[in-house]
């Protein structure tokens, strides 16, 4: 599955929570609320996520290397072999 920031964020917003193996490499999601999503075995390479709240949000096997984390809320996240290679978390 392949989106855009917008397309999440709307599909989000009506409910959606399912997004795992979505492609969003290189996609812009600041200051967005993803909390108790699937996004295992998605590629978020080179994703900026500032702000973004993912609370409880699974991320399993997700690819974020290179991803700009920081100010992300990742409480309560699952992790789990995701690939964090020089991903920003400051």
């Amino acid at each position: 599955m392949s989106g855009s920031a917008d397309a999440i964020v709307q599909q989000y917003r009506a409910g959606a929570r399912n997004f795992s193996r979505v492609q969003l490499r290189e996609v812009d999601l600041i200051n967005v609320l993803l909390k108790e999503a699937d996004f295992s075995q998605a590629d978020l390479r080179q994703a900026r996520f500032g702000k973004t709240d993912f609370s409880h949000t699974c991320l399993r096997s997700a690819d974020l290397s290179y991803a700009n984390l920081s100010v992300t809320i990742l409480r309560g996240a699952d992790l789990t072999g995701a690939d964090l290679q020089d991903a920003g978390m400051g």
